[in-house]
């Protein structure tokens, strides 16, 4: 997890800024401010973040979710901050969730548009290629899967290995 000192150095390195003085005139707050969240005397407000996050070229949804562990962890809060850092922990396996579900599912086509248009009076549905060989991987994984779940139900709800 990044401190909020991070983020700063991240966006002089990003911006080729020489000094402190420079990323407050890129951000539009007073040089003192800069100090302050340096040395963790203060922490920015949310939009502040998300223009922080912007220039260091970092997700700002993960920027204002460290943010509320920082603000959590500098109440004293531990319970707040359990709950931010579970949000952080959890964030790199969600996106390896979704990357997988895509490569799987298929991505929208080029010729379909992301979304359903509404054209005089009609739905359309977005259509989705699905590549051939995932389609074939997907296939072959599911099948597998349905034939372990048989076998196992089988295997357990089978009157002779019950017991009495």
């Amino acid at each position: 997890m990044r401190t909020l000192a991070d983020y700063l150095d991240l966006v002089i390195e990003k911006h080729d800024l020489k000094s402190d003085r420079q990323l407050a005139k890129l951000l539009e707050v007073s040089h003192h401010t800069i100090h302050c969240f340096r040395h963790s005397r203060n922490l920015p407000a949310d939009n502040t973040m998300i223009r922080i996050a912007n220039l260091a070229e970092i997700d700002p949804r993960v920027a204002l979710a460290e943010l509320g562990f920082l603000r959590s962890a500098w109440k004293n809060d531990p319970e707040t901050a359990a709950v931010y850092k579970s949000i952080l922990t959890a964030l790199p396996r969600i996106a390896a969730m979704l990357a997988i579900v895509a490569v799987f599912c298929g991505f929208p086509s080029d010729k379909a548009s992301a979304f359903i248009d509404y054209d005089g009076g009609n739905m359309t549905r977005t259509s989705y290629h699905v590549p051939s060989a995932h389609y074939i991987l997907w296939k072959v994984f599911s099948s597998a899967f349905s034939a372990f779940r048989g076998w196992v139900s089988r295997l357990f709800l089978n009157p002779a290995f019950t017991t009495a």
